[in-house]
């Protein structure tokens, strides 16, 4: 039974098997070439007349921005532009966003571009409704109450962060990036254009899609939703139900199907597509309640710790073991996997077909050439048993996961991962 793999206080979870499951999507979902142009009626019709735009200076100079601001101006509505995001935001841009808002009027915040300008722009709306110190929100259903409203537009196709509860920085105190997690970030409308993708770089490209499908393989090997038993009275994850499960291997074949020539030819908008519904359908098995669980979590204390990867490069280093890790309670949800990514299981066991899922991974990393090992990447292997011991803390990630890990596990993961090859399988 899956509840064995929880954890060691399994007479009182199975003391707690859930019977009914939760599908929370806030966003409202636009999708389509040229979305985008909506904006200006979408804002409106929320009744606000002035917006705060929390973008980069990149998308300023590319002229993405522009595609947002015209709309805007056509319906009437006043704007702001801060321009300082950054990748992996810190929590100094957080505070240089709210403090360049105050006092503007904005009424709705705009998060323009990769995931780390949205969820800049979740945490400008927090601070611009509630004030104090942002680092007061960290953890899980800290937010007091409702934000103003938050319009999300991805300029990557992988993120998710136009659907999901959480915003993460990176704090430089403790060296490890902290996530605001709660109902109350999620935006109220995500407007979804893969036309403002086709000038995404190949390794973008290639990064943020194993961002989406690692959301996928994820949410769908999560503990099974029964076997979930919350330790706090508010959360936003319940484990793996029929819903998230739909949605999330359908993304696992979209993203299979189409990142390859997403990344090889970047203008081709039926490639690019396919990629942003992928990666929308994985958000969306995320952010409805399934949740990340152990592969991110293995992320964030070498991002925190200083060495330079992006969310989704992190995601990648780990995914290849992670999967072999949680093979053991659901082999059947791996073998499935297999098959959506092409893999031929006829005539193989259970076991044997779920193992396959590893080797399709593998083939779809190489193939998009997001291969580096943290070897690569300069990690030192005497800063493991520290990493591992901020991974066992991160309980809202491994109550997902289905397979509780130990600390030895946690170390054997990050030294697998530390010179891992990508050879052909």
């Amino acid at each position: 039974m899956r509840g064995d793999f929880l954890d060691v206080r399994k007479e009182k979870v199975m003391k707690h098997v859930r019977e009914v499951w939760r599908f929370a999507v806030k966003p409202e979902v636009y999708f389509g070439n040229n979305a985008i142009q909506a904006v200006g009626r979408h804002v409106s019709r929320l009744g606000c007349k002035s917006v705060l735009i929390i973008t980069d200076k990149a998308l300023v100079k590319a002229g993405v921005v522009e595609k947002a601001i015209n709309p805007l101006r056509e319906a009437n509505i006043a704007y702001e532009v801060f321009d300082g995001g950054e990748a992996e935001p810190s929590v100094a841009a957080a505070e240089a966003a709210i403090r360049f808002g105050k006092g503007k009027g904005a009424e709705a915040v705009i998060g323009l571009g990769g995931g780390s300008n949205m969820d800049l722009g979740k945490v400008a709306a927090i601070g611009l409704t509630y004030g104090g110190d942002v680092k007061k929100y960290f953890g899980e259903s800290k937010v007091p109450g409702p934000l103003m409203p938050i319009i999300a537009i991805p300029t990557t196709a992988g993120t998710g962060s136009e659907l999901t509860f959480g915003a993460v920085l990176t704090d430089p105190e403790t060296k490890l990036k902290q996530v605001i997690a709660d109902d109350f970030v999620r935006p109220t409308i995500a407007i979804e254009d893969p036309l403002l993708t086709l000038s995404m770089p190949p390794a973008t490209t290639a990064e943020t899609g194993i961002d989406a499908l690692c959301h996928a393989i994820e949410s769908y090997t999560d503990i099974d939703y029964a076997y979930m038993a919350p330790e706090v009275e508010r959360v936003t994850t319940y484990g793996s139900f029929p819903i998230t499960d739909l949605f999330a291997i359908e993304a696992i074949r979209l993203i299979t199907k189409n990142l390859p020539l997403a990344v090889f030819q970047g203008h081709n908008v039926k490639a690019r597509n396919g990629q942003m519904l992928g990666a929308l359908y994985a958000s969306l098995a995320l952010a409805s309640g399934a949740g990340g669980s152990l592969n991110h979590a293995l992320g964030y204390p070498p991002a925190g710790a200083g060495i330079h990867m992006s969310h989704g490069q992190a995601n990648a280093i780990f995914m290849l073991h992670t999967m072999e890790f949680n093979i053991p309670p659901c082999p059947e949800k791996f073998r499935n996997i297999a098959m959506a990514m092409g893999e031929q299981t006829e005539g193989l066991s259970v076991d044997e077909a779920a193992y396959k899922s590893i080797v399709a991974v593998k083939k779809l990393l190489r193939k998009v050439g997001v291969t580096k090992n943290l070897k690569d990447l300069g990690a030192k292997k005497e800063l493991f048993p520290q990493f591992a011991e901020a991974v066992l803390k991160m309980e809202r990630l491994l109550r997902n996961n289905p397979r509780r890990p130990s600390m030895n596990d946690v170390i054997r993961i990050y030294e697998k991962a530390y010179d891992c090859t990508y050879e052909w399988a």
